[in-house]
C-alpha cells in the first residue's frame, strides 16, 4: 500500500531555533505533510509515542494516580493500570507490549496521512529528542537536527517573553531570573545534543544550523532536498512575522549577542556548561580552558573508574566516550574522584545517562569527617527510556548542602524496573554546574 511509504521526518530543536521557518520551507514540496497551523506544533506522533511511554512505565503514586485516567473529565492520563501491582506489559503472557502500541498508532495515522495529502511521502512534525530511539523500533524515519548559537537563542528567548508575557513556554515563572534561565535552559539544550551525539553519523540524521539556514539558506536546504529527494525552491511566508520574530532583520538574528549584548553572568554560564556544543558546531568567541574539568564537566575515562567508589551491585566498563554499567543488584552505586569544593559553588549537579532499568537515581554527599547518609542525599525519580537524560539534582534547596564537599557518590538505574538487556545502560558524564557567583 502506498501509505506504507510514508515516513516521518522529525525536526528537532530548542525553542527559538528557526523551526518555525525550517517546517514552511519542507512544507514548500506536496511530499511533505503536516497540519499547516502556525506555528505548527500539532504533535501527533509525539502524542502516541507518549501513550506507548506510558504503556510500559510501571509507577504507582497513591489515589491520584488513580484520578487520572479514571475520571471521564481530567485531561490527562497515568503510566498504564497494571503498575500499582509493580508489574510490567512484559511480565503479563501474550500482552502487547509498548512497541506493539505504538505501531499500531502509527499504522492508524499513515491511511489519514494519505487521504489528506495523496502523494506524500513524509509525515513532518517537530519532535522531542526521546522519540527516535522508540520509533526506529516501528520504521524508518528521518530526524533533522535544527541548532542555532546559544548565546543568540537566550537573547531571542527573553525578547519574547517580554513581548509576549509568557514565560511558561518555557516552563519558567515571573520569579525566574536570568541565571536560572540559562540553567535551565543549558540542560534542555544538553539534553538534544547528547542524543545528537548518538546518531550524527547516522545516514537519516541532517544536521542543520540556524545561521546556515539565514546565510546559506540555498546550500543548507541542498542537503535537506538530497537526503529526502525534495525540492524545496521556492518562496515562504516572511521570515519577519511581528508577532513571532524578535531582532530587526533576519541579518541581525546572527551574533545578537555581539551587537546586542547581553548579561556577562549568562554568557559566561551558557559558554561555561555548552561548551562542547559550542565548539562541536564551529561557533566563535569562546573563552578558553585548560580542560573541561575547569567548566565543572568530569567524562568518564579509566581514571574515574579506577578510582572512584566499587560497588557491589554492579561495576563501570569504559566503551569509547561513555560507560556501560552492569548492574547486579538494585543498589548500584559509583563515586567521582574529585578535589574538595566549596559547597555554595555548585548551583546543581547533573548527570548524563541512558538505559532502561530502574526507577531511582541518587547522590550523596559528606563534607570533612562527615559520613554518607540519607540526611545528605537527594533521590530523583527515573523513567527509563534508551534515550540520553540529563537529571539534575537541585544541591542549592538541599539544607546539608553546605561546607567544603568531600565525597560525592551516585546510585544509578536502582529500584525496580524492566528486565536490563546486556549492554544497554550508559554514562556519559557528570556536571557540577557552578553557582552565580562564581561568574562574577
Amino acid at each position: 500500500m502506498a501509505d506504507k511509504q510514508i515516513l516521518p521526518i522529525l525536526v528537532m530543536s530548542n525553542g527559538r531555533s528557526g523551526s518555525t521557518m525550517l517546517m514552511q520551507l519542507l512544507g514548500l514540496d506536496p511530499a511533505c505533510f503536516f497540519p499547516k497551523l502556525d506555528p505548527y506544533e500539532i504533535r501527533y506522533l509525539t502524542y502516541i509515542c507518549k501513550i506507548a511511554a506510558l504503556w510500559r512505565r510501571c509507577e504507582s503514586v497513591g489515589n491520584d494516580y488513580v484520578d487520572t485516567y479514571y475520571h471521564w473529565k481530567l485531561p490527562t492520563v497515568a503510566a498504564a493500570p497494571w503498575g500499582l501491582r509493580g508489574m510490567f506489559p512484559e511480565d503479563i503472557a501474550g500482552f502487547p507490549k509498548d512497541k506493539d502500541v505504538l505501531l499500531q498508532l502509527w499504522n492508524q495515522l499513515l491511511p489519514s496521512i494519505a487521504a489528506q495529502q495523496p502523494g506524500a511521502r513524509y509525515y513532518v512534525e517537530k519532535a522531542a529528542y526521546w522519540i527516535v530511539p522508540m520509533l526506529k523500533q516501528i520504521t524508518q524515519y528521518y530526524a533533522i537536527d535544527l541548532f542555532r548559537d546559544p548565546r543568540d537563542v537566550f537573547i531571542s528567548r527573553t525578547k519574547w517573553i517580554k513581548a509576549h508575557n509568557n514565560p511558561i513556554a518555557w516552563n519558567l515563572t515571573e520569579d525566574t531570573g536570568d541565571f536560572q534561565h540559562a540553567l535551565n535552559m543549558c540542560r534542555g539544550i544538553s539534553n538534544h545534543f547528547e542524543n545528537y551525539l548518538v546518531r550524527k553519523d547516522v545516514r537519516s540524521t541532517i544536521l542543520l544550523r540556524y545561521e546556515d539556514l539565514i546565510i546559506n539558506r540555498r546550500e543548507a536546504l541542498k542537503k535537506v532536498e538530497d537526503a529526502l529527494e525534495v525540492n524545496l525552491e521556492g518562496s515562504i511566508e516572511s521570515d519577519m512575522r511581528p508577532e513571532h520574530v524578535t531582532a530587526k532583520s533576519v541579518e541581525a538574528s546572527i551574533k545578537r549577542y555581539k551587537h546586542e549584548g547581553m548579561p556577562e553572568v549568562v554568557r559566561k554560564c551558557l559558554e561555561a556548561n555548552l561548551l562542547e556544543a559550542f565548539e562541536h558546531f564551529g561557533y566563535e568567541d569562546l573563552p578558553e580552558v585548560s580542560s573541561p574539568e575547569e567548566n565543572g564537566r568530569y567524562y568518564f575515562d579509566r581514571r574515574m573508574i579506577n578510582d572512584g567508589f566499587k560497588s557491589d551491585d554492579g561495576r563501570l566498563v569504559l566503551t569509547g566516550d561513555r560507560v556501560t554499567v552492569e548492574l547486579k543488584g538494585e543498589q548500584f552505586q559509583f563515586g567521582l574522584p574529585i578535589d574538595a569544593f566549596d559547597a555554595e559553588s555548585i548551583a546543581e549537579v547533573w548527570l548524563c545517562a541512558a538505559g532502561i532499568a530502574g526507577s531511582r537515581f541518587s547522590l550523596f554527599w559528606r563534607a570533612e569527617g562527615e559520613e554518607l547518609s540519607e540526611e545528605r542525599a537527594i533521590h530523583l525519580v527515573y523513567y527509563p527510556g534508551e534515550h540520553y537524560d540529563v537529571m539534575c539534582f537541585p544541591v542549592t534547596e538541599h539544607p546539608k548542602w553546605k561546607g567544603k564537599i568531600k565525597e560525592l557518590r551516585f546510585g544509578a538505574f536502582n529500584g525496580p524496573g524492566p528486565k536490563v538487556k546486556p549492554n544497554s545502560l550508559f554514562l556519559r558524564w557528570v556536571h557540577l554546574a557552578k553557582a552565580k557567583h562564581c561568574f562574577e
